[in-house]
């Protein structure tokens, strides 16, 4: 602990931004090796991230300049919106499915590492789909690509969504699971856990 100041972090995968009134007491303390940056304001920016603490007790944590590149880049073919970021047949694997030819596969592992990426900092509400396109990207199909479509078309309706975390009152769990529900007969299940409001 560094006296008593009150230290406030986000944990990343090779950062850790620190938000504090004293930071020449926190420099002296850690960053022996090389000077901490220090940033201040309530709008910041952070690995493509913006971290917006205008609103009391909220941070609202957005990805639009990383979305608006990726969603300018996209084929033609990508055209057009969607509702939700998959469809019903998200599990159905087509064995005899077309591979796709080497330079749109190269694509299709691009988009798919920045959807991770974006889904893990702000869009939880893509993490399954991108989770079972990142299954794909060694050697991805035509249907794997129509998937994709789908996430981009369903990012494009969806560009305003934000990431917001407020504190809560107690940390909540859910958990699902359906039976049977791929053609080799396995199951599939999930959980969900917060440590703010919902």
């Amino acid at each position: 602990m560094v006296s008593s100041v009150k230290l406030s972090g986000m944990w990343m995968i090779l950062k850790c931004p620190l938000w504090t009134r004293k930071s020449a007491q926190i420099n002296g303390k850690f960053g022996k090796e090389s000077p901490l940056t220090a940033t201040g304001g309530n709008i910041l920016e952070f690995l493509g991230m913006k971290l917006d603490y205008m609103s009391r007790n909220k941070v609202k944590i957005s990805m639009y300049e990383y979305m608006d590149k990726m969603l300018t880049e996209l084929p033609m073919d990508m055209n057009g919106t969607a509702r939700t970021p998959t469809a019903n047949h998200l599990f159905n694997i087509n064995p005899n499915a077309k591979k796709l030819p080497e330079t749109t596969a190269e694509q299709f592992h691009h988009l798919v590492a920045k959807l991770l990426y974006l889904s893990r900092c702000t869009r939880q509400d893509i993490q399954m789909a991108v989770a079972f396109l990142c299954t794909g990207v060694q050697l991805p199909n035509e249907d794997e690509y129509e998937q994709l479509t789908r996430v981009m078309q369903y990012l494009k309706c969806t560009r305003e969504l934000t990431l917001t975390i407020e504190p809560g009152n107690a940390a909540q769990s859910w958990v699902n699971s359906l039976y049977a529900v791929h053609l080799d007969i396995r199951s599939h299940s999930g959980i969900m856990m917060t440590l703010g409001r919902v």
